[in-house]
């Protein structure tokens, strides 16, 4: 497959083949690239019997194309074929050479062809996490099928291959943060042409890098279970890859009691090694919405996991029988109710349709009187309008039922299966 989008012209006959721009020395004052083209061939020498001059332009950038003659090449027999650019930066910058061939007789000078257009290879770097990323850049018209990585061997002083890849980019891993690395690229390609050169080899600039901590942990994976009946939340969170975890200094809690509010911190646990919290939510609630991100030593942080958000634990039932006869059982009418019932419009009628109880609170608490007087034993029928807080905001419901009052002594509160 191809393994790049190499920048191709147009080659034909008296086009000088460019086969390496292949930098010699790293140097921002006195850097060397070396040039090299194949010997034009197939010439019409009728109209162009020569002498011959080679002109060489320069740019600055791998793109470049604010070119500057630097050098020519008178020659007769086409065997000056080489050329080596000096004091230039090829510490900061790549370089685009164009190489013209000219017909150089006097009186009959005049451009044979289309001139070769190729740049020089270049390596920026950045520094990773324990690691260092090579992005090359490169504007040739051959095919590079493969770059080589060669990285400076403290040790023994001279430069080791270390990997390959047929892409343009390449992370070495493995590293120690704090310490220096240097490397340099060898490109390997050719034409698709096959009267044209391969096995081209070509040298970027020679560089180096530091790695350092500047990249944060994985997102740890969050889970989320409640408890109703003590009502707190218990989270859970795990972290799958090793390498990610190794990075890992402690972790971040956030939460937000419904969908309106923002998420705050409520926890930061400095322990890579715990993975749960019990959270009791405020307010005798479970609802809400969580959220876990995790950091390492320097401070980077992974960022906020997705959010995860619980709305259960809905609970509200009013008795339908009440026996408020003074025996110290069911003399009150008391309702069921979960935390997150902020508030109840509850109505009492009785079977005339008149209005003997009303009340805000969610549990009720009616001793079965009206103005002070106990209410004659019988079924009154009920309206109530539940608020509860949930997640989205305050909610409401309604619900309607009867209610069987009953006031002779020794009865017992049976809940009525309708």
């Amino acid at each position: 497959s191809k393994a790049s989008n190499e920048i191709s012209s147009a080659l034909i006959a008296g086009t000088p083949v460019i086969t390496n721009v292949s930098v010699t020395s790293t140097d921002a004052l006195n850097g060397k690239i070396y040039l090299a083209w194949k010997k034009p061939d197939r010439l019409d020498t009728i109209p162009a019997n020569g002498p011959y001059e080679f002109v060489i332009l320069r740019a600055e950038g791998i793109s470049g194309s604010d070119f500057q003659q630097i050098k020519s090449i008178p020659t007769v027999d086409l065997n000056d074929t080489t050329c080596v650019d000096s004091l230039i930066n090829t510490v900061d910058f790549g370089y685009t050479y164009k190489i013209e061939f000219y017909n150089n007789e006097p009186g009959n000078r005049f451009m044979i062809g289309d001139p070769g257009i190729a740049s020089s290879l270049f390596v920026e770097r950045n520094p990773g996490d324990r690691k260092a990323k090579l992005y090359i850049s490169r504007n040739v018209p051959w095919i590079n099928t493969r770059y080589d990585i060669f990285r400076y061997n403290t040790a023994t002083s001279v430069y080791d291959s270390i990997g390959s890849t047929n892409i343009l980019e390449y992370v070495d891993t493995g590293l120690e943060n704090g310490i220096e690395y240097c490397y340099y690229v060898r490109s390997f390609g050719g034409y698709s042409n096959p009267d044209y050169p391969t096995n081209l080899l070509n040298l970027s600039q020679e560089g180096c890098i530091t790695p350092v901590d500047n990249e944060p942990p994985c997102i740890p994976d969050l889970n989320l279970a409640t408890n109703c009946d003590s009502l707190y939340n218990q989270l859970n969170w795990e972290v799958s890859d090793p390498i990610c975890y190794e990075d890992i200094a402690g972790y971040n809690i956030y939460f937000k009691g419904n969908f309106e509010e923002n998420m705050e911190l409520i926890l930061t646990i400095n322990d890579k090694n715990i993975y749960t919290y019990t959270h009791y939510p405020p307010g005798d609630v479970v609802a809400g919405c969580y959220a876990i991100s995790a950091f390492d030593l320097e401070g980077n942080d992974s960022g906020m996991s997705p959010v995860i958000c619980i709305d259960s634990c809905n609970y509200y039932e009013i008795p339908n029988v009440f026996t408020p006869n003074n025996d110290g059982k069911n003399d009150i009418l008391v309702a069921k109710a979960s935390g997150l019932v902020e508030k109840v419009d509850f109505k009492l009628f009785s079977r005339s349709g008149s209005l003997v109880f009303e009340t805000s609170d969610p549990k009720l608490n009616w001793n079965g009187t009206y103005k002070g007087k106990l209410m004659q034993p019988g079924v009154y029928f009920y309206q109530c309008d539940v608020y509860e807080q949930r997640i989205t905001g305050l909610e409401m419901f309604s619900l309607t039922g009867f209610i069987h009052l009953i006031t002779e002594k020794g009865a017992e509160a049976v809940k009525i299966e309708y």
